[in-house]
């Protein structure tokens, strides 16, 4: 029991005990950290955070002016297709009036040569007839 109590009361070797160096150690670290890194670190969180914020704001800009310049091309190819279609249409109209103007001409001559026909076979018709009733006179 001696050892035990000789031994409790010896020192640490340095004057004033270990634990205010390593208390002013820790005290002094901790200070670094509350005082120098976290409001670097805040400031560099803080710069990092408005750089993303340029970077989306561009991208969205970016977007905007290739949205915008999409929009003018499909308007401007719509137009074109449209001018397209109203010169395709009346080209057809065109077509559609010259075949019918060529349908009604061929259907003209068809029916005066139809009513040339009828005119003929009716004068055939009577000549015969005619024919017919000056050989029924002549025979008795």
């Amino acid at each position: 029991m001696g050892l035990f109590l000789i031994a409790q009361a010896e020192g640490s070797g340095i004057p004033g005990g270990a634990g205010w160096v390593g208390t002013g150690l820790l005290g002094s670290v901790l200070a670094w950290l509350l005082f120098v890194r976290m409001p670097a670190w805040d400031k560099l969180m803080q710069a990092k955070d408005e750089q993303i914020q340029k970077m989306i704001a561009t991208r969205d800009n970016l977007f905007q002016a290739i949205a915008n310049e999409h929009d003018k091309a499909t308007a401007a190819a719509d137009t074109e297709r449209r001018q397209d279609y109203i010169e395709s249409l009346k080209t057809v109209v065109g077509h559609c009036s010259r075949e019918l103007d060529t349908m009604r001409e061929m259907m003209q001559k068809d029916m005066s040569e139809m009513t040339a026909a009828i005119v003929d076979l009716r004068r055939v018709m009577e000549e015969v007839r005619e024919s017919y009733i000056h050989r029924q006179r002549a025979t008795p």
